[in-house]
């Protein structure tokens, strides 16, 4: 049978991916990458629904259900992924089987090629950029992992972390 869809999003990307988490059920779980809903320069209206919101409704009676997700934050969000509609308000919507993370990261830390002007618009954190991709990329892998292999979070997170101390060191 069908193993079933598992998507990654980031920044909008991130609030597009939960919007059709929320609607679609061959969506299976979701890796939401510093998520933002609603801003100032997207805000709330006609073709602008808040992701956030969905996921609210979505857990009602009748609703399809929030996916498990794996939530990977970064703390230095800014203008760029405002309180209030980024990855904290993602989290509190999120079913009980979801994860969350938090790193020491600016929005676009993220990318593999931040652009100057992203750069220049929103504030970086303290964690190197390699790290920032390489602890994402190994949460999402170790989160459907999970999912779709039956594997224990436990020990999905344990062979995450030794992986990840081999490849970056213990920083």
């Amino acid at each position: 049978g069908d193993g079933g869809v598992y998507l990654v999003g980031h920044s909008r990307g991130g609030k597009i991916s939960m919007l059709q988490a929320t609607s679609d059920p061959r969506v299976r779980a979701a890796c939401l990458i510093d998520p933002v809903d609603n801003t100032v320069y997207a805000p709330l209206g006609e073709g602008y629904p808040s992701a956030v919101a969905a996921m609210r409704e979505s857990a009602h009676p009748g609703g399809q259900g929030v996916p498990p997700l794996v939530v990977i934050g970064g703390r230095y969000g800014g203008d760029c992924a405002p309180t209030g509609s980024n990855y904290l308000e993602f989290l509190k919507q999120s079913s009980r089987d979801s994860w969350g993370v938090e790193v020491r990261a600016g929005h676009f830390q993220f990318l593999d090629n931040a652009s100057f002007v992203q750069r220049a618009v929103c504030q970086e954190g303290t964690a190197d950029d390699a790290q920032v991709r390489a602890v994402s990329k190994a949460l999402m892998v170790a989160h459907a992992e999970t999912v779709f292999r039956g594997v224990p979070r436990q020990l999905a997170l344990r062979k995450t972390l030794a992986a990840l101390e081999r490849s970056c060191g213990e920083s």
